[in-house]
């Protein structure tokens, strides 16, 4: 169900229709504004029209969609990565050896008499 919830951003309130939580869209508004802030330095008169900034919002949003992706992501990597390197140092693998036997310096069929 969307909720109509009030923000104020940069001293002007908006009004956003959403279906996220209170909690979640302020912590997007303020990562918003913050790099906002970082990008126009000292400049006081930040102003934002309603269309970008509820585009902003939504740009913030995929941005955290896809960073909660890539973390988990990472970890399921992380996690079968250590399965693996445990399976591998495992004592229940051994050494494999080698396919092919270095002859001793006597080959076998000479002894026999054979000159081939």
């Amino acid at each position: 169900m969307k909720d109509r919830i009030k923000v104020v951003f940069f001293g002007k309130e908006y009004s956003v229709v959403t279906d996220a939580e209170k909690d979640y869209l302020m912590e997007i508004v303020n990562y918003l504004e913050q790099k906002i802030t970082k990008a126009a330095g000292d400049d006081p008169t930040i102003t934002v029209s309603p269309p970008i900034f509820l585009a902003s919002l939504e740009i913030v949003d995929d941005f955290f969609a896809l960073q909660r992706e890539f973390d988990e992501f990472k970890r399921t990597a992380e996690r079968k990565t250590e399965e693996l390197v445990g399976l591998l140092e495992s004592p229940g693998i051994q050494e494999e050896k080698p396919l092919l036997v270095e002859e001793s310096p006597e080959d076998p069929f000479r002894s026999r008499g054979n000159n081939f």
